[in-house]
């Protein structure tokens, strides 16, 4: 159904194009991206007994990560409402990091090749036909794409991006509809397109289950989002992911503005149910904490945010079932916007979340922005996470963080260049019930993971 629905498309593009299509590939625009970047990780505590270094390698020290890299794409001129886009990204390290400075990283790990740690690579990350009247979109293709459920997450060296369809309409007043079909993901330090059950964030019981499979389920997601009334916006989205799990997310934000006040109040239900993903990871045997082999669980969060002029206030708080963890597997983050953090995963079961943030646009330097923020993760101790995510490396309990963002974006003649420093201060409780589950969720298992963490970026959209 997919290669027919690509086809299809793709000669209805050369049908209605042939007598014009040179000049649509000769109005092309050009656009692109140039960017370095520099993260540190500090631990704590380097060593292999009680710390971060893992038991095969030579010696463990600070990660650290340097390189360079960039994009390029080529989107054609519209012709009867079809375009075709191109984009051809590349990173390198130029030799100056080395195997030995990333034998401890996490966020470096996503400026290099994956398990080449400091060298570079090439890939084709775009190459889609959309056909957009603005009123309806139909993308097929390789694309970078958002929804409550993936998200390219640009936030390193190379966007991740997907392989599908995607579809929106806007045919009824002040109403979205979203259906989108996903086959594929080209995480962001990765080739080549992977199979959906192989992403870093996929349960490793997933992961496992379908290592020799050649037909990998799919994943769908359909998605409904209106503006009913003044101030008020309203989302539905429902997920599939076939012979795994289905996951409904609810939204309702509402905006009120008193003088120079605005007020948002927004409140997020996330529900999950078992569709095979249970069986698969069996949490009750493998001894990760559950009362029971399925999966079925829920979210909920909340969140006030306060403009005032220059200044932007956010409280949060979000709650995981303590039945299980929500599976997130494609960057689309179950608490974003809310209480996550850079490097958390506060959606594992049992997690109540706290945040505190606030933002502040600098009168006097035109474009820079200052942000701060607090997070307490209070984590259920006798859970053991279905998979990696990042710092939380399985393992380690409660977590404090302080975040500092310091952003300026340019204008004028260096319109397009943005330079960013990002400081963490990261302190993490040890835990040990991952002493008693199955070998497979012991990383980092006991370990002391505090850290403090520097990301230094340039960034250059044209």
């Amino acid at each position: 159904m997919r290669k027919a629905l690509l086809t299809s498309l793709l000669l209805s593009t050369s049908v209605m194009a042939a007598d014009d299509i040179f000049s649509a590939i000769k109005e092309s625009k050009f656009s692109g991206s140039i960017r370095a970047k520099y993260f540190l990780t500090d631990w704590e505590d380097e060593s292999k007994t009680t710390g971060v270094c893992p038991a095969t390698a030579p010696t463990c020290k600070d990660a650290k990560g340097f390189s360079v890299g960039g994009g390029l794409s080529m989107q054609t001129a519209p012709l009867y409402n079809f375009t075709a886009k191109v984009s051809f990204w590349t990173v390198t390290g130029f030799g100056w990091t080395k195997k030995s400075d990333g034998y401890t990283a996490t966020t470096s790990l996503d400026l290099f090749k994956n398990n080449a740690y400091g060298q570079g690579y090439s890939v084709l990350a775009e190459s889609y036909i959309e056909y957009n009247d603005k009123t309806n979109m139909v993308r097929v293709g390789r694309t970078e794409y958002k929804n409550p459920f993936f998200d390219s997450n640009d936030t390193k060296m190379i966007p991740a991006t997907f392989e599908g369809a995607f579809i929106t309409s806007k045919i009824i007043p002040n109403t979205v509809i979203e259906f989108d079909y996903l086959t594929k993901m080209k995480q962001r330090r990765d080739t080549e397109f992977g199979k959906l059950t192989d992403t870093i964030d996929t349960p490793i019981a997933i992961k496992k289950h379908y290592e020799k499979s050649t037909n990998p389920p799919d994943f769908m997601v359909f998605g409904i989002k209106s503006q009913p009334i003044k101030n008020l916006t309203l989302e539905a989205h429902y997920a599939h992911w076939w012979n795994i799990v289905d996951q409904l997310r609810l939204e309702g934000n509402y905006t009120l503005k008193t003088g120079d006040f605005k007020h948002t109040f927004g409140v997020r239900g996330y529900f999950q149910y078992d569709d095979g993903a249970g069986k698969i990871i069996k949490p009750k045997d493998n001894k990760l904490g559950d009362n029971d082999n399925s999966i079925d669980s829920w979210l909920y969060a909340v969140r006030y945010i306060l403009d005032y002029k220059n200044v932007k206030l956010l409280l949060a708080y979000s709650q995981t079932s303590t039945k299980g963890d929500i599976i997130a597997p494609f960057r689309g983050f179950p608490t974003d916007g809310y209480t996550r953090s850079m490097t958390q995963t506060d959606w594992n079961a049992g997690t109540k979340a706290y945040k505190i943030g606030v933002d502040y646009n600098v009168p006097q330097v035109k474009g820079l922005l200052l942000q701060l923020s607090y997070s307490y993760y209070n984590r259920d101790e006798s859970k053991v996470p279905y998979q990696n995510m990042t710092n939380r490396g399985f393992n380690n309990g409660d977590t404090k963080q302080w975040n500092l963002d310091i952003t300026e974006r340019f204008e004028g003649k260096l319109k397009g260049l943005m330079l960013r420093g990002r400081f963490m201060i990261q302190d993490n409780d040890k835990t040990t019930a991952c002493l008693l589950a199955h070998p497979d969720y012991r990383t980092r298992c006991n370990k002391n993971t505090n850290n403090k963490e520097m990301r230094l970026e340039m960034v250059y959209n044209f």
